[in-house]
């Protein structure tokens, strides 16, 4: 009986060890400023209306669409981007994907960045973003990236960091999960 019980262990372990390789990993890298601002003041309908240009523009523009919404104050800075190879609606369905996951797990914070496996959407109130968030995003902590991508191999893991850059923090996240 014991010998039974070993057999039907051992084969559960193997059939899902073969499962977890089979699976397709989604990379799902997120960066996001740890100030916050309150939703209902300018600033948070210039995002929204930011956010919500990037996933209506970025699959016409799909190698690289950037926008900004001045306002009194501040002005928001966006950019989305999507694989070449990537169709229009699917370019479309990927920036929705990435605005949902900015909403969900960066809720308020005045700058973010998503990257998903087909695309990626960013947004800051800073002047200069191309350059900025290049430098505060794109050029960050490779021992961060790193250490998200050895988390792929265990979907469902979260990473996360603070990061000092300049006067600020910026908050690194990274979620890797299996798609059926």
């Amino acid at each position: 009986m014991a010998t039974f019980q070993r057999i039907i262990a051992i084969l559960t372990r193997l059939l899902c060890i073969c499962n977890t390789a089979r699976g397709l990993t989604n990379t799902t890298v997120m960066y996001s400023n740890v100030q916050m601002y309150v939703p209902s003041t300018e600033y948070g309908y210039l995002v929204v209306e930011t956010l919500g240009d990037l996933v209506q523009e970025t699959p016409m523009w799909a190698y690289g669409y950037y926008n900004q919404r001045p306002g009194s104050e501040q002005t928001v800075y966006g950019h989305g981007v999507c694989r070449r190879k990537l169709s229009q609606p699917n370019c479309y369905n990927c920036t929705h994907l990435a605005l949902q996951t900015i909403t969900r797990q960066c809720p308020n914070a005045v700058g973010a960045r998503v990257q998903l496996v087909a695309c990626r959407m960013s947004f800051d109130y800073h002047g200069a973003m191309k350059n900025d968030l290049k430098k505060a995003y794109d050029g960050l902590d490779k021992d961060f990236i790193r250490k998200t991508l050895v988390a792929c191999k265990f979907p469902g893991i979260w990473i996360e960091t603070d990061h000092e850059m300049h006067i600020r923090f910026v908050h690194y996240k990274g979620q890797c999960r299996r798609m059926s």
